[in-house]
């Protein structure tokens, strides 16, 4: 009878200890999963860090508050060339629905299998891109989609040939964050005051700025005030303001939006490399806000050689007043960051 008892005992503490080793197994797994979601790492094994997303990117992924839908529309009959260039684009692709953490969806879709797509994917603006085919003895011309859309809730962009982007992560990420930002946030140039035009001298900032922002241009010349869903108004280089201009600019920020003023302190006449001090009007204005403005010119004597008139005779020779930026040596100094702004940049000269 005792051994009996003592054999139950050891079947009762069997169950026990298994039972204590799945719990305390459990309790791990649980633990793993929560570090899991709040510390996620992956690790990126290639040279050039070709699936590594920016900070940024990460930083708008993890801030989205509802599903982006991603469709890439590839087809199957494309160069090896472009399919390589393709194939490195959906692993990217993947690297966004893996830190979006659920909020990214990811569809490839090839349009040569589904010939009534095609029509429908002309109504959004989704059109097929040439490309040369070259054969045994003749260079072909084919057709084929290297398109992506993306949509979030009720609104949608559309990049038709993604190839020819030269940062694919920067527009991708500037595209999401201008979809995903509510309200839009909106940014303004003023005009009115003989300021370079929006859609010719200033032209590449703003389309860069129309890639992630909503864009507009406001005037002030009629003493209308600058509309409340502005966020940020940029004043680049006006030739004069008056006092109801500068009323409306002050009571801009006075509601709470931001200005950006980009201003000449002095004016120059090109055809003789002469300048003049710039009296804008604003010099009393920024002095309101603690800013003082010098009509100053900056040399340096690292700068542009430019090509001069004596007499009969043309020179060239260095002109301090045109400061040269090389912009490699400010990397290596540590002085400037990496930034894909500045990748293709080897120097950069400000007259």
């Amino acid at each position: 009878m005792e051994l009996k008892a003592k054999k139950l005992l050891t079947k009762r503490e069997y169950h026990l200890y298994s039972l204590a080793w799945l719990i305390i197994l459990l309790g791990w797994l649980g633990v793993l999963n929560y570090l899991s979601n709040k510390f996620f790492l992956r690790l990126d094994l290639t040279s050039n860090k070709a699936y590594t997303l920016s900070k940024a990117t990460k930083q708008v992924l993890k801030e989205l508050k509802s599903p982006v839908l991603i469709r890439a529309y590839f087809s199957s009959n494309l160069p090896a060339v472009l399919k390589s260039d393709l194939s490195l684009t959906k692993d990217l692709l993947n690297e966004y629905q893996v830190y979006g953490r659920g909020k990214i969806k990811l569809e490839v879709v090839d349009p040569e299998k589904n010939p009534k797509l095609k029509d429908e994917l002309s109504s959004r603006g989704i059109f097929p891109v040439q490309f040369q085919v070259r054969g045994a003895s003749e260079l072909a011309v084919k057709e084929g989609y290297m398109a992506l859309e993306v949509q979030y809730l009720d609104q949608r962009q559309v990049f038709s040939n993604i190839v020819d982007l030269q940062d694919f992560e920067y527009a991708l990420s500037s595209t999401i964050l201008k979809l995903s930002s509510e309200p839009p946030i909106s940014v303004a140039f003023l005009s009115g005051h003989e300021e370079p035009d929006a859609y010719q001298d200033l032209n590449t900032l703003r389309s860069a700025i129309e890639k992630q922002y909503q864009f507009s241009v406001v005037n002030t010349t009629a003493g209308e005030p600058i509309p409340e869903d502005i966020n940020l108004l940029l004043v680049i280089s006006p030739k004069h303001l008056g006092e109801q201009d500068k009323y409306e600019l002050d009571q801009f920020l006075m509601r709470g939006g931001k200005i950006i003023f980009l201003l000449d302190g002095a004016e120059v006449v090109q055809e003789y490399l002469v300048a003049f001090p710039k009296d804008d009007g604003l010099d009393d204005l920024l002095g309101h806000y603690g800013i003082t403005r010098n009509h100053d010119l900056v040399m340096d004597v690292i700068n542009e050689r430019v090509s001069m008139r004596q007499g009969i005779f043309q020179i060239i020779k260095n002109y301090p007043l045109w400061v040269k930026i090389y912009v490699s040596q400010y990397k290596e100094a540590g002085l400037i960051k990496d930034h894909p702004f500045l990748s293709q940049l080897d120097a950069i000269t400000l007259p």
